[in-house]
């Protein structure tokens, strides 16, 4: 194989000596306008520089008094140079009016290191500022105007102010970035998207007091070292507000008394702190997602002012949650039409719609704190109903109400946990008798079955297990009944001796007169209570009743005595079949409650 000849290296092309850099020195900017000779003259004292004219307002129009170049601007941030310094307070301006060139309309400061803190406020930037990939150290641009900000990979040592009524019209980019300091956006007016996805932020981001965002502000992966800060903010996206998905935050997040048209989403997010939405109007559908989230503190979920569509808690977990009656109570009457203003009347011709949930599966907490008063268990029932109607029906969710019921029971409330457990088993019957696959086949013995049984004996007579003492109780009752009954039968004569050998001493010639066999407890005579042997047990009717429904326990009164069901001359006693078909019944009764009872303390105990 031949090899291919090598080429010649060449020779380096030196560049021209004394090339600079456009835009460095002072001598591209002559002559100067009066603001730019007053910025030069105050950068290099350190003091701030106030444009004449500036009043309490940035500049609505450039003026001659006012007017900055931005490439002029640009060379004052940079550093200027010899004959321009800058001193180490860096660049304080206030009431410029900067022009943007017409070719590219942009203050441009792209991949440049600004060596000083930088301040330019309550002044309007015609143009867009291009901070791609810049390194600064503070900037501000508090209470200014922009078209837009491109500061995609931005890198700054300290605070970035986005606040004190800046406004832009188009986006405000800042993805990528890593802020040093605080992101300071409080007072802010975005009219487009407020970017700021995958970003770092290692103090607190503030987005509080009339913050304002016309599209939605993205925080997807943000880093947030401090608190995320949205206090009396306004969100006017219809779709999604905030999307904060992957979000890592430090410390608190606080949604108090914001509005938002949207969705507020914080999906997969790492909350350091408490999540607090106090007074929050939330009008997106849904409401606010907060799936898969770990709030390390309080989800304080108390005193909001308006929620209007589902909120998702899907697989988010949270320390302890803070709970109110009209938060979590939240099922509300609306309407299917509806104008853009909420209705405090009720409009007439409108169908009402109730359609408020919140979804609660695989949703965890230790606890709850600040509690309403009177939280009984149709309370925490109630709020577990909540959900959407698919999750207590078609799709039945059981993992919200165990967790409530461990909860409380960690908490000491026994009674509210167990009658949490049996609302459970009775939604879980309803879900197997009409949704699990075997509930379409007619023929399975086996599934109708164990409906059966939950439906007429689990459920109703040992609260699925929770409540074994319903059993004695239904037992007790029982006995009491027949005790009634067994004492109407004896005054009736149709309660009657067992031993054949009585039955013989009553007939003709014996020692038992023969009309005393009318009625063998409340004798016709006092003859037939001394003919009768003394070692004979005296009939008593509880007693009895209690002999007959306890099938373990033997009390003899059953084995002496029995209701007839033929009188003396033969013929038929109605009302002893009747009795003695009652008995057979509390004889049924009485294994079905003992069983049950066992079973039941058996579950306990295995609990």
């Amino acid at each position: 194989m031949v090899a291919k000849p090598r080429k010649a290296p060449q020779a380096k092309k030196s560049l021209p000596r004394g090339l600079t850099l456009k835009g460095r020195k002072l001598e591209d900017f002559l002559p100067l306008l009066p603001a730019e000779e007053k910025l030069r003259i105050f950068a290099a004292a350190g003091e701030d520089c106030v444009v004449d004219g500036f009043t309490d307002s940035r500049p609505a129009k450039a003026l001659k008094a006012n007017t900055i170049r931005s490439e002029f601007l640009r060379y004052m941030i940079l550093g200027g140079c010899e004959k321009s310094p800058i001193a180490q307070r860096g660049i304080w301006l206030e009431g410029a009016f900067v022009k943007c060139g017409k070719e590219d309309g942009y203050l441009n400061l792209e991949a440049e290191t600004v060596p000083f803190d930088t301040a330019i406020e309550n002044s309007t930037i015609e143009g867009t500022i291009n901070l791609l990939k810049t390194s600064a150290k503070l900037l501000s641009f508090e209470g200014s105007h922009v078209r837009g900000i491109d500061g995609d990979g931005l890198e700054t040592t300290s605070d970035l102010h986005l606040s004190g009524g800046f406004e832009s019209n188009e986006e405000v980019s800042l993805f990528g970035s890593r802020i040093g300091g605080e992101l300071l956006c409080d007072d802010g007016i975005f009219s487009s998207t407020l970017e700021l996805g995958n970003s770092v932020v290692a103090q607190n981001l503030d987005m509080s007091g009339s913050f304002s965002a016309a599209v939605t502000v993205s925080l997807r992966g943000i880093r947030i070292g401090g608190n995320l800060t949205c206090e009396k903010a306004t969100f006017l996206d219809p779709n999604n507000a905030i999307i904060a998905n992957r979000a890592k935050i430090e410390g608190d997040v606080d949604l108090g008394n914001i509005k938002a048209k949207g969705t507020v989403v914080f999906t997969g997010s790492d909350i350091g702190g408490d999540f607090m939405p106090q007074g929050a109007v939330l009008e997106g559908t849904p409401a606010l997602q907060l799936r898969n989230t770990t709030v390390s503190g309080t989800l304080i979920w108390r005193g909001l002012g308006f929620v209007d569509g589902e909120v998702d808690l899907s697989g988010a977990s949270c320390k302890t949650l803070n709970t109110g009656n009209t938060s979590w109570l939240r099922k509300r009457e609306k309407y299917a039409e509806r104008d853009d203003e909420r209705r405090t009347d009720t409009p007439e011709g409108e169908k009402k719609v109730t359609e408020y949930h919140t979804k609660l599966d695989n949703f965890t907490y230790e606890g709850f704190s600040n509690l309403p008063d009177n939280c009984k268990s149709d309370y925490w029932i109630e709020w577990l109903k909540q959900q959407p109607e698919e999750h207590l029906g078609k799709k039945f969710k059981p993992r919200p109400w165990e967790q409530l019921a461990n909860v409380l029971d960690t908490m000491g409330y026994e009674e509210e946990a167990r009658d949490v457990r049996i609302e459970k088993q009775k939604l879980q019957t309803e879900f197997m008798a009409k949704h699990e696959p075997a509930a379409h086949d007619s023929f399975n013995l086996w599934h109708w079955g164990t409906i059966f049984f939950r439906r007429v004996f689990w459920g109703p007579l040992v609260g699925y297990g929770y409540k074994p003492g319903n059993a004695l109780l239904f037992l007790f009752g029982l006995v009491l009944v027949s005790t009634f009954i067994y004492n109407q039968a004896a005054q009736r004569g149709v309660i009657t001796p067992t031993h054949p050998l009585i039955f013989k001493e009553a007939g003709a010639g014996g020692s038992i007169p023969a009309w005393c066999a009318e009625n063998w407890v409340y004798f016709p005579d006092e003859n037939c209570a001394s003919a009768m042997p003394s070692e004979y047990s005296e009939f008593q009717s509880f007693i009895y009743a209690a002999d007959v429904a306890l099938p373990v326990i033997n009390l003899r009164m059953e084995n002496d005595w029995a209701p007839r069901v033929v009188f003396t001359d033969g013929t038929r006693d109605w009302f002893g079949w009747w009795v003695r078909t009652w008995e057979w019944f509390l004889i049924a009764a009485g294994w079905i409650l003992s069983l049950l009872f066992v079973s039941a303390v058996g579950s306990s105990i295995r609990r």
